[in-house]
């Protein structure tokens, strides 16, 4: 990305349809299209007038409200809290207090753009709620997904064409890593860094933060808690033995009986005769056991239960007795991690990627079978910003921000029929023949009826031969367009980086902007409900 110095007042909002992005799968095209066929496998629908229904359902439900909050006291003791975190954290005590929460992996420097917009997000849609329901009070939360133990999908960033990578011997949870280690990848981004002024500020935020905490999870809070406090936003860690109490009748009953493994995998085949295909899949055992170093699947072998990758070994009852003691240890994979978010949080509303949206899907009837309110699925808002540089490109090549989204060759193939002077269609010679073919017809049925087949099947061919001939001009015709090619792929390459889109790749201090501004710019601008792409163009 290009600078941009007053960020919003130069840009013209534009929207295109999730499925003209060619990006979305048809799982949550039809979700956020409310087709009848995916009604089944969700609960409310993503609208600010839902929330109303969804504070009925879930104060049904008895949250430990006491220990949550006593948890995050905790959690922030060392934080600098905001006048509104610190109402938010106690609010949580109150009934009428409710939350709406994006999770996400503890990726360094925040990771790709989409990232800040899930919070974004969040925080859009529990100030919606509130408005609309003043006897409540709604606060949106970032829950940290500490527990995961895939390194290699957070240890690096790109900026600006390169890839800066954290190099570090690991296992077990991302949250425990100590992330002093990443000082070296530190001071190769301030080389990089020393000429954007608006990135300095940020890049020092992340500084203070990795070298200034003896844990990533703590990192983590510390930044999320600088560039979003003044919303009142709370982050959680939820790798805790006091809320892992709260779920441990959960991870025991699961373990043992096996049901999300069950009811997913029902609920998977019904998502299947309606054409959808699996997001996840289910495990027998949907825990993991956490130790100091390690996080392993939990496994069943005839009357034992096993740790893979170690020698440790329950019988039954040795395992419940180790989850009553020691709940900590047992942490929730893709499937359970859901629940236990739900099971403790009194949650109205959770903002995910189409992934995540399509993977929930397959979790309503494990919410069902253990009384846990299943709660309004929102699609995160997409965002491409073009700056007036690439327009400019754009512009010359007459690209304009829907098509776009096209790959290269449809791209060049609008451009060359668009600019060559030359006939590449051959409409009129096959209304012609079409014509000739039609009228030889009408004679033959008067000769022999029955050589019309093999009219029509003459017919095929030549229709076969002359779209064949069609490809072939255009494919001799775009060689003449070599340069606006190369152009072409230079625009995609800027605003698709390696062919994802740019929320996916682009890091916040890419942008290079005041943060906090644009942070601002965004709670405002950003909706959670508009279901379209929103794409921003530099005039």
């Amino acid at each position: 990305m290009v600078p941009f110095v007053d960020f919003f007042i130069t840009m013209k909002k534009n929207t295109i349809s999730y499925k003209e992005t060619g990006f979305f799968k048809n799982i949550v095209l039809d979700y956020i299209h409310n087709e009848q066929k995916i009604k089944d496998f969700y609960q409310y629908r993503p609208e600010p007038s839902a929330f109303e229904g969804v504070i009925e359902d879930k104060s049904r439900e008895k949250i430990d409200r006491q220990t949550l909050v006593e948890v995050l006291k905790q959690q922030y003791q060392n934080i600098n809290k905001t006048t509104l975190v610190e109402q938010n954290l106690l609010k949580l005590l109150d009934q009428n207090t409710f939350t709406v929460t994006t999770g996400h992996q503890l990726n360094i420097f925040t990771g790709p753009l989409y990232f800040i917009y899930k919070i974004i997000a969040a925080i859009a849609a529990a100030k919606d709620a509130q408005q609309l329901n003043p006897d409540y009070h709604i606060i949106p939360v970032y829950w940290m997904a500490s527990e995961d133990h895939d390194f290699e999908e957070i240890n690096h960033l790109d900026f600006k064409g390169k890839r800066y990578s954290w190099d570090k011997l690991t296992s077990g949870a991302t949250g425990k890593i100590d992330p002093q280690s990443l000082k070296p990848l530190l001071d190769d981004l301030e080389i990089e860094l020393i000429d954007h002024k608006f990135a300095k500020p940020l890049f020092q935020l992340f500084s203070d933060a990795y070298l200034n905490h003896s844990t990533l999870a703590d990192a983590t809070r510390y930044f999320v808690n600088e560039l979003f406090g003044e919303f009142g936003l709370l982050v959680i860690d939820a790798d805790d033995k006091r809320l892992k109490s709260i779920f441990s009748e959960i991870i025991a009953k699961d373990i043992t009986e096996q049901k999300s493994f069950e009811l997913v995998n029902a609920q998977i085949v019904e998502l299947k005769k309606s054409g959808y295909d699996a997001q996840v899949n289910s495990r027998e055992i949907n825990f993991f056991y956490l130790a100091e170093n390690s996080r392993e699947r939990l496994v069943k072998k005839d009357d034992y239960y096993s740790v893979l990758n170690t020698k440790l070994t329950f019988s039954k009852d040795e395992l419940l007795k180790e989850i009553k003691e020691n709940p900590e240890k047992f942490s929730p994979n893709v499937i359970t991690r859901p629940l236990y978010q739900e099971k403790i949080l009194p949650n109205l509303a959770y903002i995910g990627g189409g992934a995540e949206v399509a993977y929930w899907m397959e979790l309503s009837s494990t919410f069902k079978f253990y009384g846990i309110n299943f709660p309004m699925l929102i699609l995160r808002p997409s965002v491409l910003f073009v700056a007036k540089k690439v327009k400019d490109k754009m512009d010359r090549l007459n690209v304009n921000f829907k098509n776009i989204f096209l790959n290269s060759d449809q791209l060049l193939n609008h451009l060359v029929l668009e600019k060559s002077k030359n006939e590449l269609h051959l409409t009129t010679q096959k209304e012609t023949i079409s014509n000739t073919l039609l009228n030889l017809e009408s004679s033959i049925k008067k000769t022999d009826p029955t050589l019309s087949y093999s009219l029509k099947a003459l017919e095929a061919r030549i229709s076969k031969a002359l779209n064949h001939f069609e490809k072939k001009l255009l494919k001799a015709e775009k060689k003449k367009f070599e340069i606006e090619h190369l152009q072409l792929l230079k625009i995609k390459e800027e605003l698709f980086p390696k062919g994802v889109l740019q929320e996916r790749n682009t890091t916040i201090m890419a942008l290079e902007i005041d943060s906090k501004v644009f942070i601002r710019e965004l709670v405002e601008k950003l909706s959670w409900f508009e279901m379209e792409f929103s794409v921003y163009v530099e005039d």
